[in-house]
């Protein structure tokens, strides 16, 4: 009697403590993402000063934006690492190295010096980025939508909140982002005054740092908090996830063939997306000041904050809509509406600031559940796993290496090309919805037993 009630107390405190665990770990997934949305924003805005402290030109300076995104798609597929050691010290330790190499970019003056603490950073992004959203998606399954749109949602929150808070450390001037030493050479702009570096821009990229400590601290608690427990008591977090994911893949069984083209479209659909939904919003301000409405960096980054802001609001009511509407209605609104805004942000680039307020605000809130909605909507016909999700993630970053270089070359000559990219990407994005979602009813429906009545039929027979 004695016994049996000690272990009941047992499994009640262990029921106690896991549940403020899980609380706490989904605090420190938040907060971690709402940190990753002020890294992954900063280098936007401060895109021209980057360039001025450099002596860069457009085609040089976009590298960063390559090397972060060939860096992050090096760190997605390190996303296999949670397969052998345990997780939360893998995130723990990228998310210090990722708060340390972007407090350093402000400070240098070299653009090979940035490139490679941007590789780090992007590189510990990926690697992190693929924890937090395959743990999701394998803990909560069927209830994951409102996790991983959360997730999203202070990520947007991250992004709006650094471009407020860099505003203000922001030249003012326009720039062409042409090499000042080439200026200097050309004896026909000898008359040209030659924009300063900006000597505060390294104060927005400290900030940035020093926001990432919060999060570090949380999973701190909680990695302490887990050493105390049992190991019977701990969060799977804390183990690696290498046996059970085998067992998991012994069990599915031989792939079919419409598993096969499943997870083509899927990450041909991703890879296309996600490269056109990263370099728009890197490219945004620069865009923006390029309008012959003479648009000035700090009403460019304002209309970006708007349109996060907008981003953001729209990712919170989109958790609550994620529970009475399927994700591939989700995903086929999103796409129309972003279509509709990006035509008219086309027609309205040069010719009004009105339309271009208007509709940059209708684009976040039509981009703000589409990336978020796609894994869901994929996991409703084929498993992710950290192996099929690192892969995924990976694809997601292989336009976003190759984008920047076609943008850069084509911005002066054309600033609106991102929002021709952006129109196009929404009609490949429609086709493979619709093409995903034709596999997968008809993979249901093959590997579908005969219903009752049929079964009863043919026994009868």
């Amino acid at each position: 009697m004695d016994v049996q009630s000690g272990d009941n107390l047992s499994s009640d405190a262990s029921q106690q403590t896991n549940k403020f665990d899980k609380m706490l770990l989904l605090a420190c997934f938040f907060s971690l993402s709402f940190t990753m949305g002020l890294v992954y924003e900063i280098l936007s805005p401060t895109l021209d000063d980057l360039a001025n402290i450099t002596d860069s030109s457009t085609v040089e300076i976009s590298t960063l934006f390559q090397v972060r995104s060939g860096a992050y798609a090096l760190g997605s597929l390190a996303g296999g690492i949670y397969h052998t050691t345990v997780p939360l010290i893998s995130i723990t330790i990228a998310l210090l190295i990722n708060m340390m190499s972007i407090s350093w970019v402000g400070f240098l003056k070299n653009i090979f010096q940035m490139n490679f603490a941007v590789a780090i950073n992007g590189f510990t992004t990926g690697i992190m980025d693929v924890g937090t959203n395959v743990y999701l998606l394998r803990s909560y399954q069927q209830k994951s939508p409102p996790y991983v749109l959360t997730l999203y949602a202070v990520f947007g929150l991250g992004c709006s909140f650094l471009n407020i808070y860099t505003a203000p450390f922001l030249s003012q001037k326009s720039s062409n982002l042409t090499s000042i030493t080439v200026n200097l050479q050309d004896t026909n702009l000898s008359n040209q005054i030659v924009p300063e570096p900006n000597d505060v821009i390294w104060v927005p990229f400290l900030l940035t740092g020093i926001f990432n400590l919060g999060p570090l601290i949380l999973f701190l608690i909680l990695f302490f908090r887990q050493m105390r427990l049992p190991k019977n008591w701990r969060l799977p977090l804390m183990v690696s996830y290498g046996e059970q994911s085998r067992t998991q893949v012994a069990d599915e069984g031989p792939r079919s063939q419409h598993t096969l083209i499943l997870a083509i479209f899927s990450g041909l659909m991703i890879m296309f997306y996600c490269g056109v939904d990263i370099v728009f919003s890197e490219y945004l301000i620069v865009s923006l000041k390029r309008s012959s409405l003479g648009i000035s960096s700090s009403q460019a980054s304002y209309m970006k904050s708007a349109m996060l802001i907008s981003h953001t609001a729209a990712k919170f009511l989109f958790i609550y809509i994620s529970t009475l509407v399927k994700p591939a209605t989700i995903l086929i609104t999103d796409c129309l509406l972003t279509l509709f805004s990006s035509i008219v942000l086309i027609l309205s680039f040069d010719t009004s600031v009105e339309l271009i307020w208007i509709f940059i605000v209708i684009l976040g809130i039509s981009t703000s559940s589409l990336y978020p909605s796609m894994l869901p909507f994929i996991n409703e016909y084929l498993s992710i796993d950290h192996l099929n999700g690192s892969l995924m993630m990976f694809l997601g970053s292989i336009m976003a290496i190759i984008y920047p270089s076609i943008i850069g070359s084509f911005l002066d000559q054309e600033p609106a090309f991102s929002l021709y990219l952006e129109t196009g990407t929404m009609i490949i994005t429609l086709i493979f919805i619709f093409s995903i979602r034709h596999v997968g009813h008809q993979s249901s429906s093959e590997n579908c037993p005969p219903s009752p009545s049929k079964t009863s039929q043919i026994n009868d027979g």
